[in-house]
């Protein structure tokens, strides 16, 4: 088995991504390259040297969900094609794209789902069509749509070239066509479909190859039927197969993919079965020239027995391709995998959480995923916590109540009904459902545990004692989420289809209100309220699904008079109209906001934008933002998706009250570094001055919380020369004043 692929540190404005490797689905060995996709990786192993690639948009991809993956020998092109119908070719270590299926106006699944070729024409089927794609012009010849019985159209699942005639498994059964030139296979008269008598019908194949101009396809519940040119179909002496995953040829063999096992179909189509613990659940099988068996599992991986006994290969990554939340551990970056509907359905997901430090991933699961560390088999895990004090950490889990790994020990144990006497209450189905947890500065463990009927928020004290609290109206029996502020106040975020709004307590005194779109109770642009955090200022910063709102000064929230207002910019209400789903702030008080349509980077006020991310103009693979989480000491910016986890340096990082070890990055600047030079470890809003060795100005800057950053031009705009530098870094009285060196080569 190969070591992980351990990630380093990057650059200042640069990104990475983070993908689960192991549900691979996709596999295509390209001469000494072994490609694998999942729904949100791409990799490949190097069959001469036995190391692991990982691909992303970062490499100039257009996309992430791979649908169809195939190598062409002829042209020495990887054909790509994606659920959006969006295509790249990769040939030479160049990427073209080839959008025209994504952009063009049809209704329907564009999904690409198998690809097959004869000579340099590759067959792309997909639900709106079966796409002829020209290897060598590389644009798309022309597409067969509306070809069943009296020109109606027909989805397209997998074709195939048998002597001079293409086949197509489509929802109207088997259809067969010539390939002579004078043939139009755009008119549905020249196409011809098989009777019942055939042995065959008109049941829907949901895959197709062909070996030796022999064609197979597999029908669920039916089994594999084979057409040799005399009219005819057999059905091969297999075991009922009510799910197949994939059916392929390599190497004159036949692979059929189903759960929990591999089948091989040698010429004589004897029968060969693979079973093995790393085959759970094989999407995709193919064979080298060397004998090796390679297979794309949904659980395991890429998985092999190049080396004798099946064993998974992967980068290192995630195990799950789910995202519900962020968290943020000391230089950790966590992801929660659970979740519930907007009316509080469980989700039922064994993912687990994962934990992302020092460069790599480490996966918790209750399954048996490679190279994972097993916990408690908790459904639905959606929030963490944690306690400083006690370097303990607690999970929520929408089905099964609280998990706690000890911070000693970092063994785990749960948090059950019974721990907690009455107060978690289950749900009649037996569920203890746990939507949010959060630890206040004194070490109180708050629990969101919505139950009309009982205690809707549960504290357990420091002391060990426990408390509940009953929610303020009928939208408080949904909480959703705990945020405690400065103040010890507690900003009980409510669910937003059932009432919404804000439960504010103060258990200390204590004290309740409600916040609303009413102007009496806040008034908020929503009662849907989608997020909210603090900032360093301290002022209480909302998002809602019409845009954000801010409460400037959370120590008068239960005065009349407490109202949010909302900040501007560019004339306008800021981000106006949009579904604000997460904001984070960073070391320079800067405000990460997620929406549906991208992710931006406000100034502290909110007054000016520093930068927009879309899937058009970064490695983003989705505009639908779920979750932005910052690690504070490098600054780097975590983005959840709905279609994978990405991450940004950023330029910000965790402010001090004064310089300390101050650490340049690169340093030496060699000559082919073109980005942007970091200078860390400062105090907040630190003046930076750098000089050449004889003391001349040449650059001025202040640090964005404890990092300043410089594009190394001068005051003319101009890259400055081979030599050495001087930082000088002080807090704007002058005082604590550090000084530092820099080389650059040029």
């Amino acid at each position: 088995m190969l070591p992980w692929a351990a990630a380093q540190d990057i650059p200042l404005g640069t990104w990475r991504t983070h993908a689960a490797y192991l549900p691979a689905t996709q596999l295509a060995i390209a001469d000494q390259r072994v490609y694998v996709a999942s729904a949100t990786g791409f990799f490949y192993y190097d069959l001469q040297d036995n190391s692991l690639k990982t691909l992303s948009k970062i490499d100039g991809f257009s996309e992430t969900n791979i649908s169809a993956l195939v190598y062409h020998s002829g042209t020495q092109s990887l054909v790509i094609g994606y659920q959006s119908g969006n295509i790249d070719i990769l040939r030479n270590g160049r990427i073209t794209n080839i959008p025209t299926l994504l952009v063009a106006n049809l209704t329907g699944s564009k999904q690409i789902r198998h690809i097959s070729f004869r000579g340099n024409t590759a067959f792309l089927a997909t639900s709106v069509g079966l796409l002829v794609l020209d290897l060598v012009r590389l644009e798309i010849r022309e597409t067969y749509r509306n070809i069943g019985a009296n020109g109606t159209s027909v989805q397209f699942f997998a074709s195939g070239v048998s002597q001079d005639s293409l086949f197509v498994a489509t929802s109207a059964g088997v259809l067969r066509a010539s390939l002579a030139t004078q043939a139009n296979l755009q008119d549905f008269t020249s196409w011809r479909s098989f009777t019942p008598a055939s042995g065959i019908g008109t049941q829907p194949p949901q895959w197709l190859t062909v070996r030796n101009n022999q064609v197979y396809v597999s029908i669920n519940g039916v089994g594999i039927r084979k057409y040799t040119h005399q009219g005819q179909w057999s059905t091969l002496p297999l075991p009922a197969l009510n799910t197949v995953n994939d059916l392929s040829t390599a190497q004159n063999q036949v692979f059929i993919c189903q759960p929990g096992r591999l089948w091989l179909l040698d010429l004589a189509d004897n029968l060969q079965t693979f079973t093995d613990t790393r085959l759970t659940n094989p999407q995709k099988a193919t064979q080298n020239g060397a004998g090796a068996i390679w297979v794309a599992d949904l659980q395991n991986g890429l998985v092999t027995n190049l080396s004798g006994g099946f064993a998974s290969i992967r980068p290192n990554g995630l195990a799950r391709n789910e995202a519900w939340q962020l968290y943020t551990l000391p230089q950790t970056i966590g992801l929660t995998t659970g979740g519930y509907t907007s009316t509080l359905a469980a989700s039922n997901n064994l993912g687990g959480f994962a934990e992302f430090r020092q460069g790599e991933w480490r996966s918790f699961t209750a399954y048996d995923a490679l190279n994972t560390t097993p916990i408690p088999a908790l459904r639905d895990i959606v929030s963490a916590a944690f306690d400083p004090r006690t370097q303990a950490t607690y999970w929520a889990s929408f089905r099964d109540g609280l998990l706690r790994r000890n911070g000693a020990t970092q063994s785990f144990d749960r948090i059950t009904n019974t721990t907690a006497g009455s107060l978690l209450q289950a749900q009649p189905s037996g569920d203890i459902q746990i939507t949010s947890v959060a630890v206040s500065p004194n070490g109180d463990l708050w629990v969101a545990n919505p139950n009309p009927s009982a205690t809707d928020v549960v504290v357990l004290r420091a002391n060990g004692a426990w408390q509940g609290f009953v929610g303020i109206n009928a939208a408080a029996q949904n909480p959703v989420e705990i945020f405690i502020d400065s103040q010890n106040q507690k900003w009980i975020r409510l669910n937003p289809a059932q009432g919404g709004g804000i439960w504010l307590l103060d258990d200390v005194r204590p004290r309740s209100r409600y916040l609303s779109a009413t102007l009496a109770e806040g008034n908020l642009l929503s009662n849907n309220v989608l997020c909210l955090t603090q900032d360093v200022e301290g002022q209480i910063w909302i998002g809602t699904d019409q845009g954000v709102n801010v409460f400037s000064n959370p120590a008068n929230a239960f005065n009349t008079n407490f109202t949010a207002f909302t900040p501007v910019f560019g004339n306008r209400p800021l981000l106006r109209g949009e579904q604000i789903q997460t904001i984070a702030v960073d070391g320079g008080n800067r405000k990460w906001i997620g929406t549906t349509t991208g992710a931006w980077l406000f100034a502290p006020d909110g007054r000016s934008q520093i930068l927009n991310f879309t899937t058009q103009n970064s490695p983003l693979p989705s505009d639908n933002i779920l979750d932005i989480a910052i690690e504070p000491i490098s600054g780097e910016v975590f983005f959840a998706t709905d279609k994978g986890l990405v991450s940004y340096r950023g330029t910000a990082t965790l402010r001090s009250d004064a310089n300390g070890s101050i650490k340049v990055f690169p340093n030496p600047v060699t000559p082919n570094f073109t980005g942007l030079l970091g200078i860390s470890g400062l105090a907040a809003d630190a003046i930076v001055k750098i000089t050449d060795i004889n003391g001349g100005l040449v650059y001025e800057t202040r640090s964005n919380g404890g990092t300043a950053i410089w594009n190394l031009v001068d005051f003319r705009g101009e890259r400055v020369n081979t030599g050495i530098y001087l930082i000088f870094a002080a807090q704007e009285d002058g005082s604590a004043a550090v000084v530092t060196k820099l080389a650059v080569v040029e």
